[in-house]
């Protein structure tokens, strides 16, 4: 949503857009993918299983947005071109349809399911693009949100509606996730039922705020927000090595305290420091920090 908002305003050449955001995109597949592998192999290289993992799905299934982002702006320039066109009702059209297809198709196949006694899939062959395809949908939305909806125009009674819509479909979705794994054994397949209008209702809470508050809020404040976020890209790409090198041992190590859950979200704040502090450093050395 964020790239949406952000490249969607942009008219750039495929050329451009291959040498500038492309390349460090491709770069980094190859790269983390192949640190991951070493981690998980013990340093051990069998150059044909990593090729054949980095074109297949990836060596670490974490990595599934760089090979998305890719698709992504290899559609930028068409859909840039798209955009300046599109009023609000097409936004909304496509809004609806994607919760046709996310939201009712899956709740669908779980009632046929459940009190038919049979399998039921939507067929594959009538998917729309715009609204199903998530590479594109997400951009869209963003481009809406940012570029087009005045936010700040927003009564809070909309907002409020939409963050008691967020608590619905999580909650719901909880609820699917619950029933459906005791009757045919747990699985994500509703975690993503109601995930966009978290999404949307973030993105318009966040900007909300930050447009609402901005000049009372320091400096040095606003200063430490942003050098954060620059880490935050770096942070997502040594993650994964470090899971592989180390994530067994810290959980070993604490799980018997803490539990499981805590010593999850105990892993998020020390991967964000580590790696963060290995980013920063990075950032500061020529032509590497390109990658960042």
């Amino acid at each position: 949503m964020i790239s949406g908002s952000l490249l969607l305003t942009k008219e750039e050449r495929y050329i451009t857009i291959f040498r500038k955001r492309m390349i460090k995109i491709i770069i980094a597949i190859l790269v983390f993918n192949f640190l991951v592998y070493m981690a998980e192999h013990d340093f051990v290289v069998d150059l044909t299983a990593y090729i054949i993992g980095v074109f297949e799905n990836g060596i670490d299934r974490s990595y599934w947005y760089l090979y998305s982002y890719l698709g992504f702006l290899l559609m930028l320039p068409l859909l840039h071109r798209i955009c300046r066109n599109m009023k609000a009702s097409d936004f909304w059209i496509i809004l609806f349809i994607h919760f046709v297809f996310s939201t009712i198709e899956p709740l669908m196949q779980f009632f046929v399911q459940t009190f038919l006694g049979q399998d039921f899939e939507f067929t594959w062959a009538f998917r729309i693009p715009f609204s199903t395809v998530k590479e594109i949908f997400y951009p869209l939305m963003g481009f809406y949100i940012d570029r087009i909806l005045c936010v700040q125009k927003l009564q809070k009674k909309w907002i409020f509606t939409l963050g008691l819509a967020t608590l619905s479909g999580m909650m719901i979705s909880i609820c699917f996730t619950i029933v459906g794994g005791n009757l045919y054994g747990y699985s994500d397949a509703y975690f993503e039922l109601f995930d966009y209008i978290s999404a949307i209702f973030a993105f318009i809470l966040i900007k909300r705020l930050f447009l609402s508050y901005k000049d009372k809020i320091n400096i040095s404040f606003q200063n430490f927000i942003v050098k954060l976020g620059a880490l935050t890209y770096g942070i997502y790409l040594w993650d994964p090595f470090f899971r592989k090198m180390i994530f067994d041992e810290f959980e070993m190590a604490l799980i018997p305290y803490f539990g499981g859950f805590i010593t999850s979200v105990l892993w998020c704040v020390f991967s964000f420091v580590l790696c963060g502090f290995i980013v920063s450093f990075l950032k500061r050395v020529p032509h590497i920090q390109k990658l960042f």
